[in-house]
């Protein structure tokens, strides 16, 4: 699970989404973590769903970063925002990150290594919420073990996909045609989970929390 160093580009693209709304006091700090990624072949693309607080603001620093593509849409969801950064992703696997989130740095070297080795389709990650005012950070790694999904239908029934598809590292191909549902405020990741489930195969289980987010 050693990470990838900065010179990656020869590897996968991987194309990380990440869908804005009112997340001022939270999306540098998401973006921050995404930059400092070792795995350096990564399209950041993050879509400001209508936001009225200075969240747009806050995006605008990063106009200048050649892998960021940020787009503006009039408030529709949040289903709606990762659609639209779906069909503009490119990458060969695909991340949907919460803008409230931070991530380890290793996270994305880890699931490319772990996918690629024996091409599997997906990797779960284990993730910490915290609640708002609090400072995120990594907590303690529970167990050293990659455990083997063989049955991802059997499993998500069984355990859950805790944090849902933001705690998902999938390849894109498996994803065509689908999307998240509009008009659900609650629940859409599970939606689109079952669409998904019959089309994965097998993939890791990493039991290390490379995930932080804001209860909020």
């Amino acid at each position: 699970m050693n990470g990838i160093l900065k010179d990656s580009s020869s590897f996968p693209k991987v194309s990380v989404i990440v869908p804005a709304y009112n997340v001022e006091r939270y999306i540098v700090e998401c973006i921050e973590s995404l930059l400092s990624q070792t795995y350096s072949n990564l399209e950041i693309i993050v879509v400001d769903d209508g936001s009225t607080d200075a969240t747009a603001s806050e995006l605008r620093r990063y106009q200048r970063f050649d892998n960021i593509t940020l787009i503006s849409q009039r408030n529709q969801g949040v289903s709606a925002a990762r659609n639209k950064a779906l069909a503009a992703a490119h990458g060969e696997f695909i991340a949907f990150i919460d803008s409230d989130d931070v991530v380890h740095p290793e996270l994305f070297a880890t699931c490319v290594n772990l996918c690629e080795n024996k091409g599997y389709d997906f990797v779960l990650y284990d993730h910490e919420e915290f609640s708002s005012g609090q400072i995120p950070r990594f907590g303690q790694i529970r167990s050293d073990r990659i455990e083997s999904v063989d049955e991802p239908l059997s499993y998500y029934l069984d355990n859950g996909f805790k944090g849902g598809m933001s705690a998902m590292f999938v390849r894109r191909e498996l994803l065509k045609g689908l999307e998240f549902p509009l008009g659900i405020s609650k629940g859409e990741d599970m939606c689109f989970s079952f669409s998904l489930l019959p089309r994965l195969k097998k993939g890791w289980h990493i039991q290390k929390n490379y995930r932080t987010g804001y209860n909020i």
